[in-house]
């Protein structure tokens, strides 16, 4: 396992979130259809910001505190936009379960984070 950057399985997540977000919401094929162009772009934009900050494959930038706090909060921001377009798509077991999964990736980004 790759120890540098944000580790290899944090990447491996997000070669194929949305197949496995998919999966575990229980989407049905009219949900997909819309939710995973949303997905795709919100991975996009927090792919984005990361790379902003300097992050890549293997690669995890020094950061300050204040660094990572606005990092941590542009990352929040994304994901509340994201969860606010798939409340229009999903019912509400389905965003249970998606806010779930928001906090799980959250609390493992922010265990990285804090160990650089």
């Amino acid at each position: 396992m790759e120890n540098s950057g944000l580790g290899s399985d944090f990447w491996e997540k997000y070669d194929d979130i949305t197949d496995w977000v998919s999966l575990r919401l229980k989407l049905t094929p009219e949900q997909e259809e819309k939710a995973l162009p949303l997905m795709e772009k919100n991975f996009e934009l927090q792919l984005n910001i990361l790379e902003d900050y300097g992050f890549a494959r293997g690669k995890m930038p020094k950061l300050t505190r204040e660094q990572k706090e606005e990092l941590d909060a542009k990352i929040i921001a994304v994901r509340a936009a994201t969860r606010v377009e798939m409340v229009k798509i999903l019912n509400a077991e389905q965003l249970e379960e998606l806010k779930k999964i928001q906090q799980e990736y959250h609390e493992e980004f922010r265990r990285r984070l804090n160990e650089n």
